[in-house]
């Protein structure tokens, strides 16, 4: 049982014994085998496992390079996310899908997949305000169309990278107030990871949406806003931009 104490933090109350036979784990191994007892340790949760391909790409060479260890516990985890009886919600993040072992991404183990693409112009609009919210800016005194036509191609996190040199620039230079040429300057300097992986981003689009729109595996993560009034201020946007 945990208790509550008044600083929001959660300590053991109590500990009980019961008889339980569970799984078989591997004593080289164990930590790794604790989130799949099929409910005993951990049920009605969110699993999240981040870049998930690192996890199991080794496991073609398991069999050299840990005496079997990788793929063993690769295995246990395919049985669970299969035959597991508790509920536990599975979500998983990948930057590289094609050193995932295809026996993992079957159907049956995950409901969909979804491809987040780079921002286009109106989220990077919508990123750019949020992220000046963030750094406790007010993005009405930024011009945002301005930031959005020099980042093309930039990720969020680029962006936010960009808007951080920029602050530095602004508190260097008599710890002015941040100014869009400031940022504008600051996502100049440097390129975006695209630039430089493009034909692996465009192979990695291609597997997740197809060629053309046509065979592909994933669903689009950021498409469009559905919201009518949101889709018209969106266009207007773009098309200053164009002009």
């Amino acid at each position: 049982m945990l208790k509550n104490t008044d600083l929001i933090v959660d300590e053991v109350e109590s500990v009980e014994e019961i008889d339980f036979e569970g799984d078989v784990y591997d004593l080289s191994c164990e930590f790794p085998h604790m989130y799949i007892t099929n409910g005993f340790l951990s049920h009605n949760c969110i699993l999240w496992i981040d870049e998930v391909e690192k996890g199991v790409s080794g496991t073609k060479s398991s069999e050299f390079s840990d005496g079997g260890t990788t793929a063993r516990v690769f295995a246990s985890l395919l049985t669970w996310m299969q035959e597991k009886q508790k509920m536990v919600f599975v979500a998983c993040t990948a930057n590289d899908v094609l050193g995932i072992p295809p026996e993992f991404m079957r159907a049956g183990r995950f409901d969909e997949i979804f491809f987040l693409d780079l921002p286009d112009v109106v989220q990077r609009y919508d990123i750019t305000e949020k992220l000046l919210f963030k750094k406790n800016r007010n993005p009405d005194d930024f011009d945002i169309d301005a930031i959005v036509g020099v980042s093309d191609f930039y990720s969020p996190a680029e962006i936010e990278k960009g808007i951080d040199n920029a602050l530095f620039t602004a508190f260097a230079d008599g710890k002015r107030n941040l100014q869009t040429d400031d940022i504008v300057s600051a996502l100049r300097l440097f390129s975006p990871l695209y630039n430089t992986r493009q034909e692996e981003m465009q192979d990695l689009r291609d597997w997740a949406l197809g060629e053309d729109g046509v065979g592909g595996r994933a669903r689009l993560a950021n498409s469009p806003p559905k919201s009518k009034s949101k889709s018209k201020s969106s266009k207007q946007r773009i098309s200053e931009l164009e002009i």
